[in-house]
């Protein structure tokens, strides 16, 4: 008999299926057998019907699928229907991974090794847990490059309690054994780690250098072939895994597993790949507050002229990944790159942003940061009506928000760690906070407001409550958080521990004198001044705008 195959541009009402008055959709072949049914079909990235057809660009999409039980059955079943979440313009490098543990290697794997990281952890009854553990990476004779990285959460208890991680690689400085310094904490149980100050059991000041980050709804990730992370550089070399825990009913007694799968292969890359954490300081001052029940709410984190200048060789980096990063209010993310006043185009965006899916991003061309460039990765704008009537600030928790982002390049920096972040200090904007002093608190997670006096003792949330946010109040906010000059921070790779001073201990909001601390994860504290310099976002820069793809 004669099969006929027919498509149809349709869109959702209810559970109909009508069909749509432009038919842009061509079906390119069509196959079944006993058990399946094969389409292949095309259309134009923009139909330029903007009734009832997205485009097909950069920004997250939800590819929705249903089936009926019969041929000409067109409702919209309950039953039979799923959402794929995709980035359709990305590529992928991933090998079908299963083939590594197969006794039947394909070519392309076996060049590969493997080293695990596994854990089985007890989450403490919070609502948010940062835990960190020492491991020791695998010894060989001769440098290795890591190529690639998979997460494997096994159940369903773990993917809705792990958040996000951060693998830290150890650098004991000159004079100091590595194994004396970081082997003691290898196979300990971990230990909470947000800002850690001094006594602190664990050497954190040393694990500055980010060498890979996963976040929730991320997939596996391998690098183009023409890079690798540097592994085995010397005999003893160690790691620091910040795992972010996510508990938001304060459940105890919760069991979590978790393994990261390391790949990487003796056969060196041309080039040395390396992570630089871009945007907002976490926690910082409070340059994160977004008024109550907003729909649009823009914040931009900065790192600046002056901290590329001193970061980057004369040659530039050149960025192949990026990845950007907010919590559950987030709504959409560009990584914005300027030179000479000029907004070029943007390394990374998404104006479609789903907090659920957040894997790291192959670029189809390489891009080039120069010496005294800016990035403003984060222009993150979030959306707050789901909560309440309350302020939502900066912090930890997936209830808080977070403005950065991750660029995977290649060109080694000045011997800095690869963090360049950014906060608002101006007294301008701590007068319209109403918020002259804040502390950071271990037990609250939060900043809370030393002064002035009426509002101690608050959290920075509680004391942004109490403000009257009328339109222009809030659009007087919006300004601040674009324009205002901001700290940009960049941190070197070791710290000088008889020098090393932060303006102010990270966490603090205040113009107390400078004091002596030991430096958390991702700290923006410095050894000199001239590694924290203020920058602004041009009033008169030339904007990009994103292509149209209609061309009708």
């Amino acid at each position: 008999y004669i099969l006929m195959y027919v498509i149809k541009d349709r869109h959702a009402v209810g559970n109909q299926i009508e069909i749509d008055e432009s038919q842009d959709y061509i079906l390119e072949g069509a196959r079944e057998n006993s058990t399946h049914t094969f389409l292949s079909f095309s259309r134009p990235f923009d139909t330029c019907d903007k009734d009832h057809d997205l485009p097909i660009d950069y920004d997250y999409i939800a590819v929705i699928w249903a089936f009926g039980e019969k041929d000409d059955d067109l409702e919209n079943h309950f039953h039979n229907r799923g959402v794929y979440d995709a980035y359709l313009l990305d590529a992928t490098l991933t090998p079908n991974l299963d083939e590594l543990n197969s006794s039947e290697k394909s070519k392309s794997s076996r060049d590969l090794s493997l080293w695990t990281i596994s854990m089985e952890q007890e989450i403490p009854a919070q609502d948010t847990a940062y835990i960190c553990t020492m491991h020791k990476a695998p010894s060989h004779r001769t440098k290795q490059h890591i190529v690639g990285f998979r997460s494997v959460l096994p159940t369903e208890l773990e993917v809705r309690h792990i958040h996000h991680f951060l693998l830290h690689r150890c650098v004991a400085p000159e004079g100091k054994d590595p194994v004396a310094l970081f082997d003691q904490f290898v196979g300990q149980p971990g230990q909470e780690c947000y800002v850690l100050t001094n006594p602190n059991p664990f050497p954190t000041q040393y694990c500055r250098q980010v060498a890979h980050e996963w976040a929730v709804g991320a997939y596996p990730i391998f690098f183009p072939d023409h890079v690798g992370i540097p592994l085995s550089e010397s005999p003893n070399e160690y790691y620091l895994l910040q795992m972010h825990y996510d508990n938001p009913e304060v459940l105890s007694g919760l069991q979590l597993r978790f393994s990261l799968e390391v790949y990487y292969t003796s056969i060196l890359r041309q080039h040395d790949l390396g992570l630089m954490y871009v945007g907002k300081a976490t926690p910082g001052s409070p340059t994160i507050v977004i008024p109550p029940s907003e729909l649009n709410h823009t914040v931009y984190g900065q790192c600046g002229s002056g901290c590329t200048n001193l970061m980057l060789p004369k040659s530039g980096i050149h960025v192949v990944a990026a990845k950007l990063h907010t919590h559950l209010a987030g709504r959409g993310m560009r990584l914005i790159h300027i030179r000479n006043n000029e907004e070029l185009p943007w390394l990374s965006y998404d104006d479609n942003y789903n907090f659920n899916f957040q894997p790291i991003r192959l670029l189809r061309e390489e891009r080039t940061i120069l010496p005294g460039d800016q990035l403003v990765i984060s222009r993150c704008t979030y959306e707050t009506t789901d909560r309440n009537g309350s302020v939502t600030v900066g912090g930890f928790s997936t209830r808080n928000e977070m403005c950065n982002g991750f660029i995977w390049f290649y060109n080694k920096l000045n011997g800095f760690a690869g963090v360049c972040s950014s906060e608002i200090r101006s007294e301008t904007y701590k007068n319209f906070l109403q918020i002259s002093n804040t502390t950071w608190s271990d037990a609250r997670r939060e900043n809370v407001v030393t002064a002035p006096r009426q509002n101690a003792g608050l959290l920075v949330s509680q004391a942004g409550n109490r403000i009257y946010w009328t339109i222009e109040r809030r659009n007087q906010l919006q300004y601040y958080h674009r324009y205002l000059p901001q700290v940009s921070g960049c941190p070197r790779l070791l710290p000088d521990e008889q020098s090393e001073l932060q303006l102010p201990a990270r966490g603090r909001f205040s113009n107390r004198k400078r004091t002596l601390r030991r430096n958390a994860l991702l700290d923006t504290s410095f050894k000199n001044e001239q590694t924290e310099l203020v920058t602004m976002y041009p009033e008169n820069i030339v904007p990009y705008s994103r292509p149209q793809l209609c061309t009708k």
